[in-house]
This record gives C-alpha cells, sequence and structure tokens, in this order.
C-alpha cells in the first residue's frame, strides 16, 4: 500500500518524469522489495501494473476514513508517460453499491502529462459495523479497458448518540469537541460531566 501510494503521488506530477525502484527483492535487512526474500511475488504482485504502467488513474484521497451516509469527496487525476488517451475516453468511478459517476476525460496535445479528471461526490452506503470500502476506477475508450485502480476506506457507522451524558467544558475548543462527538454541551450547573 506504502509503495502504491508512493508512485500514485510521484506520478500526479507532471514534473516528474520517471522513477526508479531500487529493491526488487527483500534482503536480510530489508523488506521493501518487489519480492519477497525467497523471490516469491508479494501480495500486491497482480495489482501492480495499476501503479506502474504507461497510463495510470492516480485518486487524490485527503482522507481514508468516513461515516455511514456522510458524503465523501475525493478527486482523480490521470498520469499518461507515453500514450495519448484516446478521444472519447470516459473515467468511471464507483464503490461496492452506487455508482459516483463517470467523466469525459479532457486530452492533453503532449504524450506525457498528468490531467485532472476532477472531484467526485457522492453519499458512503449506510452500515452497522466498521468496515473497509473500496472504490474502483476505470477509464475506457472504444469499449476497451486503458487503466484500472481502486483504493480503500474505513468505512464507520454513525455513532448512536442517545442516552449519552451533558457535558460541561470551559474550553472552547474541548466544547467544541464533545460537540463534534455527539455530547450535548451544557453550562457546569446544568451538566452532568
Amino acid at each position: 500500500a506504502n509503495l502504491k501510494y508512493e508512485i500514485e503521488t510521484m506520478r500526479a506530477r507532471a514534473s516528474i518524469m520517471g522513477y526508479v525502484i531500487t529493491e526488487l527483492t527483500d534482503v536480510h535487512w530489508e523488506a521493501n522489495g518487489l519480492m519477497d526474500l525467497n523471490r516469491n511475488p508479494r501480495v500486491f504482485h497482480e495489482r501492480f501494473s495499476e501503479v506502474n504502467s504507461d497510463i495510470v488513474i492516480v485518486p487524490k484521497v485527503k482522507r481514508y476514513s468516513g461515516v455511514s451516509g456522510e458524503t465523501f469527496r475525493f478527486e482523480v487525476a490521470i498520469s499518461s508517460g507515453g500514450i495519448q488517451i484516446p478521444e472519447g475516453a470516459e473515467l468511471l468511478i464507483d464503490e461496492a453499491d452506487a455508482l459516483f459517476g463517470k467523466r469525459s476525460v479532457v486530452q492533453s496535445a503532449h504524450d506525457r502529462y498528468v490531467t485532472e479528471a476532477g472531484a467526485f461526490e457522492g453519499r458512503l452506503p449506510l452500515v452497522t459495523q466498521s468496515c473497509m470500502e473500496k472504490f474502483s476506477m476505470t477509464l475506457v475508450a472504444g469499449g476497451r479497458e486503458l487503466a484500472r485502480n481502486e483504493f480503500e476506506i474505513a468505512l464507520y457507522p454513525k455513532r448512536d448518540v442517545a442516552g449519552l451524558p451533558m457535558v460541561a467544558a470551559t474550553d472552547p475548543a474541548l466544547a467544541n469537541h464533545a460537540a463534534g462527538l455527539g455530547y450535548k454541551v451544557f453550562p457546569a450547573n446544568d451538566a452532568d460531566v
């Protein structure tokens, strides 16, 4: 996940024209290789092409968690390292329960570029217990898949605030934090805590 994030971050910057992965395999004192110490593929082996190909979909996520029913927003960039994206290409974003949307991708005159595909926004599904929610991104043109990527967020149910005690706080920052957690903030004489 860290290697994927690092490569996506570099690919989102047009000024970075390449990168080098220096450790093909793990060694006794480091475990950062594309293969383990015995030269076996790592768990991300099948997904490595999502971030290490000519066209890469780069999620630009500010937070990797959300609360059930909240609006979730993230941006997407498309990085091309030598292949021009065909006219009429569309970017599809979806999560397990609902389509977040699709958008036409604007072409660039250059072969190597990063184009901002814009922001996607939608409501997170309703859940009763914490889980991981996967978002898939696919770039298609003429019925052909050009690139695919995905990311996950931790999804939490809405907090049950019924029956919480009434609290008092003299510090405004602490009072705001308590209110954000669902506590009712009252003057000290009227509070339970």
